[in-house]
């Protein structure tokens, strides 16, 4: 199993539409694809459903990381299996909160305790983690990830002149 040897790798994109969940989705399919190992997606993107169409999970069944409940240093790994959702590949995936009141995690150190029990079950776990859950955190997650991937797009467009050729 995992633990001490897992990698956390968090994607955060500098202002929604720049592409990080799209990113983050495939380099966890390619991950699963290539690796053998286990591999979790953690979807944080609150009321998106941009993971539940690439998957098609768009069961309304589904659980999602808004149904945790409790004090999460007292989470063990049958409230994880329920909330874990396994795909064909070694892909798993834990889908967000469609539900904004329902973001419980982010509160106190909630969120840090949540990632070192995934670490002790997932090889790799890859975080589609908003810019704006920053901001809520009490605790920098950055600081205790493998690795931080910040995708930005620019946000002006220069239009170039044509260019001239001599006759």
């Amino acid at each position: 199993m995992s633990g001490s040897d897992s990698s956390i790798i968090l994607f955060s994109g500098t202002k929604g539409g720049c592409g990080c969940s799209f990113i983050a989705n495939t380099v966890a399919s390619y991950f699963a694809m290539k690796k053998s190992k286990n591999i979790l997606l953690v979807d944080l993107n609150t009321g998106r459903k941009d993971s539940r169409v690439i998957f098609d999970l768009l069961d309304e069944d589904n659980r999602d990381i808004g149904d945790l409940e409790g004090n999460m240093e007292d989470m063990d790994i049958s409230v994880l299996k329920s909330l874990v959702i396994n795909l064909e590949t070694s892909l798993n995936i834990i889908l967000p909160s469609l539900k904004f009141e329902k973001i419980r995690i982010f509160e106190n150190n909630d969120m840090l305790d949540f990632f070192e029990l995934l670490k002790s079950v997932f090889d790799i776990i890859l975080i589609d983690f908003p810019y704006q859950h920053f901001l809520k955190s009490s605790r920098c997650l950055v600081e205790n990830v493998d690795r931080f991937i910040l995708v930005s797009q620019a946000d002006i467009f220069f239009e170039c002149a044509p260019v001239r050729k001599s006759i």
